[in-house]
């Protein structure tokens, strides 16, 4: 408050540290230079502390408003030819939406989209698939429950409905998956609960039930975690080739760039 910065505010004078700047003053304080070992210490240290001072606190930076488009389902006739694993839909297209994350019902159970193999087809789970054919001119529905969240999901707020604050309460996965046995009409959800994404290893995602039956989206309010500590600026690919900079772009000549540099 000395300062006349008001509460919360970002004062002008802050500092943006690196990985590697946290790594080059730890090792000024603790030593003047020292083998692979205990450089390996001085990294670990700076992880660590990293983590502590990300988890010491709920710092508001690491909250954000999270919007997810939602979509009506959509009705029609199919067939599905259990060898294969596919389903056709009988005239038409089935929607752009209508791949992984989303669900056929069929005679009141629900079928999970694997991939959408073309316009006209959809590749089923190998376990969440009908274990006979299906003959053409059969009816189906077709919406999505899985919506998935961002890499660094951590925690979230109660969703929000954009047409009006409609939903009930949190479920826990259990509950979400017995409501599946009969919720045999789309509507505006009545209950929603937080999983592992069905078809990305070590992504989450929010489950809803039962689907929509108009396109809209939801907002949350996301805590997501911290971004990790991938470069220290010591390995030789950091450090190979030269650049020239114009304005914000800098352009490298034998660099060993990768995307994940961004930021």
């Amino acid at each position: 408050q000395g300062s006349g910065v008001e509460p919360h505010a970002q004062d002008a004078s802050y500092r943006t540290y690196t990985y590697q700047d946290a790594i080059d003053r730890t090792s000024d304080f603790v030593t003047s230079g020292g083998g692979n070992g205990q450089n390996r210490i001085i990294k670990q240290s700076v992880l660590e502390a990293y983590e502590e001072l990300c988890n010491c606190h709920d710092w508001n930076y690491f909250y954000k408003l999270h919007r997810v488009p939602v979509y009506a389902a959509v009705t029609g006739t199919c067939a599905y030819t259990s060898s294969t694993r596919i389903l056709t839909i009988d005239s038409g297209n089935w929607p752009t939406w209508a791949t992984q994350g989303a669900v056929v019902r069929i005679d009141n159970v629900n079928y999970l989209v694997r991939d959408q193999a073309s316009t006209t087809t959809l590749l089923l789970d190998e376990v969440q698939c009908p274990s006979d054919d299906i003959a053409t001119g059969t009816s189906f529905s077709v919406f999505r429950l899985y919506y998935s969240l961002p890499s660094d999901f951590r925690a979230m707020s109660r969703p929000l409905d954009s047409q009006g604050d409609y939903w009930s309460y949190y479920v826990s996965p259990e509950e979400w998956a017995r409501s599946q046995q009969y919720n045999t009409q789309t509507s505006t959800p009545w209950c929603w609960t937080v999983m592992g994404d069905p078809h990305e290893t070590g992504r989450m995602c929010v489950a809803v039930s039962p689907g929509y039956d108009t396109d809209r989206s939801i907002d949350m309010m996301i805590q997501k975690s911290p971004r990790p500590l991938i470069y220290d600026g010591n390995q030789s690919f950091c450090r190979s080739g030269t650049v020239s900079v114009s304005t914000a772009t800098v352009t490298g000549s034998s660099t060993t760039f990768e995307s994940n540099m961004a930021g």
